[in-house]
């Protein structure tokens, strides 16, 4: 189970070359707007304040704009936010910039700090990882005793997959030419919540909350409903009440 992006055939640095390019496209008009965007920051955000705390020392892996950054920057002690995209850093400092914020150009598998954190942000960075495990190995040293690991990322299990592929309709598309089990061409996998648990699992965490935010993530109608605010906090929230089935999954695990 779960989706099938790039091969390991290729080097890492390839990846995150690749990953780099990518990303500067994608900042390169400055921060994602519109009403999708904003609950996304807002949810991630509001679940990753459910375990900080003040004194805390947090690292933001994969921090893009910095929006999520600055929202959890303001209720703990400092953040160190990392992105391969130098241009998604440069959109931070512009935009998202603060006293207790440290930004780096960096990509995640190559960041060695000299003291462990408290917690680790990792919001829609999973899905990117060319060795996952290798990371949340990295993850788990530097975190501190009982540190905390939170992780958004796709659901590849969600409605709309589930959707594309009940029997009919998986044919139809097939006789489209569509694959139902496609992922973003960026996405070097994405996980079922069973795959990423037992991947935590096996890197020394233990799952201790979940959630899960939007139902319905394919467009329809295009930027007119995805830009329709009392429509898309519907979205989210009906999500919220069925996390099994939610486009994006929300998980906080603590080192054992």
């Amino acid at each position: 189970m779960g989706g099938k992006g790039f091969k390991l055939t290729y080097r890492l640095k390839e990846v995150q070359e690749f990953q780099r390019q990518t990303y500067n496209r994608s900042f390169q008009t400055g921060p994602f707007g519109g009403a999708v965007a904003e609950l996304s920051c807002q949810t991630r955000a509001a679940f990753a304040l459910r375990f900080a705390r003040p004194f805390f020392r947090v690292l933001d892996m994969g921090c893009g704009d910095g929006t999520i950054t600055k929202k959890v920057a303001e209720h703990v002690r400092e953040i160190t936010a990392l992105d391969i995209s130098e241009k998604a850093i440069e959109i931070a400092l512009r935009f998202n910039m603060y006293p207790k914020i440290q930004y780096l150009n960096i990509p995640v598998e190559d960041y060695q700090p000299d003291k462990p954190f408290n917690i680790v942000l990792m919001f829609e960075v999973v899905e990117h990882l060319y060795n996952p495990a290798a990371v949340f190995k990295k993850v788990y040293s530097l975190l501190d005793k009982e540190g905390i690991v939170i992780i958004s990322t796709p659901n590849f299990m969600r409605l709309t997959r589930r959707i594309k592929l009940a029997p009919g309709i998986r044919h139809i598309r097939k006789v489209l030419g569509k694959d139902s089990w496609r992922i973003n061409i960026d996405h070097i996998k994405e996980y079922t919540r069973t795959e990423l648990k037992s991947l935590l699992c096996q890197c020394g965490f233990k799952i201790i909350a979940r959630a899960g935010a939007i139902i319905w993530t394919d467009t329809i109608g295009g930027n007119l409903l995805r830009n329709c605010m009392s429509l898309q906090r519907l979205n989210f929230n009906i999500g919220s009440l069925f996390p099994q089935i939610a486009g994006a999954m929300f998980i906080a695990a603590r080192k054992i």
